[in-house]
């Protein structure tokens, strides 16, 4: 999600941990995550490639994009 972080935990040990801190936080819904392999930096963002569709774009080979699917979708009905 290019240029939507609002938060970084810094160094975490795995993909999973910083998984797990997206699902923990608590200053905002987190509804994505990346994890950096090569510098083991956690960035969270409060937008996923639905609520940003043009700002989820190709990134290199050591980011990984996790997304959380448990998010209470909002939903206007018309």
């Amino acid at each position: 999600m290019r240029g939507h972080d609002d938060a970084k935990v810094g160094i975490v040990q795995s993909r999973r941990d910083c998984m797990e801190a997206c699902l923990a936080e608590r200053r905002f819904e987190c509804r994505s995550a990346e994890y950096d392999t090569k510098t083991s930096e956690c960035k969270l963002s409060s937008e996923d490639r639905r609520t940003k569709s043009t700002e989820y774009v190709d990134a290199p080979a050591n980011i990984e994009y996790l997304e959380n699917q448990c998010v209470q979708r909002k939903y206007i009905f018309y």
